[in-house]
């Protein structure tokens, strides 16, 4: 009976040894699961910050290549703009060559009166008849006014014309610098890295 005793309190000893150590081991286990855990969330959180980082890179070269194209763009239309100016010198020329046509219709509107005048004038000292006298005035005015009227109407159809192109390439140039600054707006400072 008492072998049975000793053998008992020594399995009982032997359980109790296997307990704590089933016990310091189950400890350590739970440690080296939160050391995983944290590890793992790490290893995710690692992760996660690459593939922001990553995006963030193609985001700035996205961004740098959109500068450059908005540059280029820019620059052609500041080319166009120049050649515009060149082409409205160019116009204000021929504005100015107009008005000195303009201005020598004029003149000839003024010899024409001025050879009516010697003409009634002849007319007169020669006693031709009232009627006849009347009607060549009438055709030499109506002549005169005609050319001049054909000529200020050309003049003026001219004018309108380059009137309405200018216009319309002011609206261009407007709504395209309008478009540039929006967009130019929409870039994000890039700063190097």
């Amino acid at each position: 009976m008492e072998m049975y005793k000793d053998l008992y309190l020594e399995e009982l000893k032997t359980r109790r040894c296997l307990e704590k150590k089933l016990e310091r081991l189950e400890k350590l286990l739970r440690v080296d699961r939160r050391k995983l855990r944290a590890n793992e969330e790490t290893q995710s959180q690692l992760e996660e910050m690459k593939n922001r980082y990553s995006e963030k890179v193609r985001e700035v070269d996205r961004l740098r290549t959109e500068v450059a194209e908005l540059s280029q763009q820019l620059d052609r239309e500041s080319k166009k703009c120049t050649q515009l100016e060149a082409k409205n010198q160019d116009l204000q020329g021929e504005l100015s060559t107009l008005r000195g046509k303009c201005e020598n219709l004029e003149m000839d509107k003024c010899q024409l009166q001025e050879e009516l005048a010697k003409v009634q004038h002849h007319l007169e000292t020669n006693m031709v008849d009232r009627t006849q006298l009347e009607q060549c005035k009438r055709e030499v005015e109506e002549r005169a006014d005609h050319e001049i009227r054909q000529k200020l109407r050309e003049v003026n159809e001219f004018l309108q014309a380059e009137v309405e192109k200018y216009k319309e390439l002011y609206l261009m140039e407007a709504k395209t610098r309008e478009s540039l600054a929006k967009k130019l707006e929409r870039v994000p400072a890039v700063t190097p890295q």
